[in-house]
């Protein structure tokens, strides 16, 4: 029985380390939490319920119990570890069938936390991921490796030992993109580890767990040869698409259909795009959005500049937090401008609205939410006053959906940058963003255009070539033609 000096003593320890948890995110890995929450949490834990840490952590009860979970699966395959290791050294032979865990991790965390946290060289982990174990079926009867237990039916319908394994929660993320849907396609990463969780733990511990019906299970065992195991050659003709696939890992099958049309002049269908890319081990990103019904309808301005919408987008890199600014025309969903600070400061706001402006001209109005860099609840603050300088209108937003377009693009930035990369500083960071705003202004297909149109197209017509981002087969025809004229002119000669 824990007394109540013990959970006394387990608050007060969280309130010496309350300041390391202002702003910290609260969908983020064990591993990714600061060291001296990690050891507040692990020292508390013992001595309060679920309940206990969420009131006095502040943060969600679900989170707290997510990284309690990834505490045991960290700790259970650093001890799987550490009986591989012959004097004090890892013997890679021998963890062999624990790389696909290790990789796991590492895809969820980050290698350098995973590679920390499981004392395994840095080197070593990322080759593993180079030579992709996570997506590898291994057995796990090695040679050299100590021999599993013998597998009895109790022990294979057991649903509880499959709730820690490090599979399983990896197979439950990639499952949630699937919560609602009454058919569901699962891609072949989720069914490779389908059948590795059914050869461990059986079939019905598979079906209790994850909700996998007992049919789809049976038809995978059926072609597990044909289906897991076979390696799938790519036709010709979608080699465009796994290219793309490669340079722009958040890009979608629509995205990569409209890209490929636009600037390559090949018509292809979403379906057959979506089964190459998941032959390639594609998984939809999970990017959980919360929905506000308020009445809200569908708008759009009437021509460019007539509305820009503005926010901010938190971000740690590094555990460096970084606070995003967009600045979008509504019309056209061309980004005039953003800026990176480390703060919602309005000196960051001003600054980049002038050289929006400088650039591509003064809008009749702009839109933001209610955030202390924008407006003023109480008085004129000082961007009021400098909109007023400026003869620019502002309009507050009441809820998300009225300033939905910036909160899309807020999704696309973590979707297509922040979830595909890892950066290894601000400046890196700075540099891939720029580089993407360049992307989705004049190369990207906007899905809410249609025709295939990038913003660029709306906002200014002609500056994909004033620009010099011409399509592929545009570039072609360009050079055929130069070629033909030259061949011509010195056949005149002679």
């Amino acid at each position: 029985m824990i007394s109540p000096e013990e959970k006394r003593a387990a608050k007060n320890l969280f309130l010496a380390k309350r300041k390391r948890m202002i702003g910290m995110r609260s969908d983020g890995h064990w591993l990714n939490l600061h060291p001296e929450v990690r050891d507040a949490f692990s020292e508390a834990f013992p001595r309060l319920s679920y309940d206990e840490l969420a009131d006095t952590s502040g943060f969600p009860r679900e989170s707290v119990e997510k990284w309690m979970t990834q505490a045991q699966i960290v700790k259970d395959l650093r001890e799987r570890l550490d009986a591989c290791r012959v004097k004090g050294r890892l013997r890679c032979s021998l963890a062999a069938s624990l790389r696909p865990d290790a990789c796991g991790l590492a895809r969820l965390a980050g290698p350098l936390p995973a590679a920390r946290a499981l004392q395994v060289p840095r080197s070593s982990l990322k080759r593993w991921l180079s030579e992709n174990w996570d997506k590898k079926i291994v057995s796990h009867q090695v040679e050299a490796a100590p021999a599993p237990a013998p597998a009895t039916p109790e022990a294979c319908d057991d649903s509880d030992g499959i709730k820690a394994d490090a599979e399983a929660k990896q197979l439950s993320l990639f499952l949630e993109r699937h919560k609602g849907k009454v058919h569901k396609k699962y891609s072949l990463s989720e069914k490779r580890l389908m059948m590795a969780l059914c050869d461990r733990f059986g079939s019905k511990a598979v079906h209790d767990t994850f909700g996998v019906s007992y049919d789809t299970i049976a038809r995978l065992k059926r072609h597990q040869d044909t289906e897991l195991e076979r390696k799938a050659r790519t036709p010709l003709r979608y080699i465009p698409v796994v290219d793309l696939m490669k340079k722009h890992p958040g890009m979608g099958p629509m995205q990569i259909r409209d890209y490929i049309h636009r600037h390559l002049g090949l018509s292809m269908g979403v379906a057959s795009i979506r089964k190459i890319m998941e032959q390639q081990g594609w998984v939809p990103p999970f990017v959980k959005t919360t929905r506000v019904k308020d009445g809200t309808q569908l708008y759009e301005a009437a021509r460019k500049n007539y509305l820009w919408h503005m926010d901010f987008k938190h971000q740690y890199v590094n555990k460096c937090k970084c606070y995003i600014l967009f600045i979008q025309d509504d019309y056209s969903r061309f980004i005039a401008g953003h800026a990176i600070a480390d703060g919602e400061k309005v000196e960051v706001v001003m600054t980049a609205v002038e050289e929006a402006i400088r650039i591509h001209g003064k809008p009749e109005s702009i839109m933001s939410d209610g955030g202390s860099a924008f407006f003023a609840w109480r008085g004129s603050s000082r961007f009021t006053r400098f909109l007023e300088d400026y003869g620019i209108e502002q309009m507050i937003a009441q809820t998300p959906n009225v300033n939905g377009k910036l909160e899309n693009l807020n999704q696309q930035v973590e979707k297509e940058v922040l979830m595909v990369n890892n950066f290894a500083s601000v400046d890196h960071f700075k540099q891939e963003l720029a580089k993407w705003v360049g992307h989705y202004n004049f190369s990207r297909p906007h899905q809410g255009l249609g025709d295939r149109q990038v913003p660029a197209d709306r906002y200014f017509p002609g500056a994909n070539t004033w620009f010099g981002k011409n399509s592929e087969i545009t570039r072609q025809q360009s050079l055929i033609a130069e070629t033909m004229a030259t061949l011509l002119s010195e056949l005149k000669k002679s």
